[in-house]
């Protein structure tokens, strides 16, 4: 690891969260959205819990006075609006106690990382930013499960053409903000915590049938 600090940030995110990443695309969960196979409700349930998940990690990132995140955070990073406009679509049902912990426990660590380390937040939202990448191959499998045009999914739309573009600039903006070898360990422990916690989110989802 000596050496890793020469290594730019978004080349160690990805090596380093990979098997992490991995580990999500083998969930029963996953595999049935991409096989059209899941449940409407767990769909919605998803966008639920996504709800105050985000809403922390915006709130701090329109705020949060860490210089590193006033670099890299752009107020079109926001997908409350989008999730509100998708979970308009459909009737909702009351989240199980499992699946309430599980969001609960992913807001507190937002706010725990925006507290003590606040840096931290870019590894969360690497994760999310990242996540517009795979948005493009579920969009359309959403779509023909679900028999949705743009409403419904627009939270999995959230750049529409400008994914690529985006993700090149988000990743231009990390690069070159956080090339302290601390600040980058911070950035991939926080990384690696969230994929576990959205993990362990989709596994209460998929008990919860």
């Amino acid at each position: 690891m000596s050496n890793s600090h020469h290594s730019d940030i978004m080349a160690r995110l990805r090596a380093e969260t990979r098997s992490a990443h991995e580990q999500l695309e083998t969930l029963p969960f996953s595999k049935a959205l991409l096989a059209e196979t899941l449940p409407l409700s767990l769909y919605v349930g998803q966008l639920e819990a996504y709800l105050p998940i985000h809403r922390a990690l915006e709130k701090h990132g329109k705020t949060h006075s860490d210089s590193a995140i006033r670099a890299v955070w752009q107020d079109n990073m926001c997908r409350v609006p989008l999730l509100m406009d998708d979970l308009a679509q459909f009737n909702a049902e009351m989240p199980t106690a499992a699946v309430q912990l599980a969001t609960t426990n992913f807001v507190h660590f937002i706010e725990d990382m925006a507290l003590k380390n606040s840096v931290g937040l870019l590894g969360i939202l690497y994760v999310f930013e990242g996540s517009t990448l795979g948005a493009r191959l579920i969009t359309p499998r959403l779509q023909s499960a679900y028999q949705l045009s743009d409403k419904g999914v627009r939270y999995y739309q959230a750049y529409q053409e400008e994914t690529l573009e985006h993700w090149k600039q988000f990743s231009q903006r990390m690069n070159a903000t956080i090339t302290d070898a601390h600040q980058q360990n911070s950035v991939l422990e926080a990384a690696i915590k969230t994929f576990h916690h959205v993990h362990a989110l989709l596994v209460a989802l998929w008990k919860s049938q």
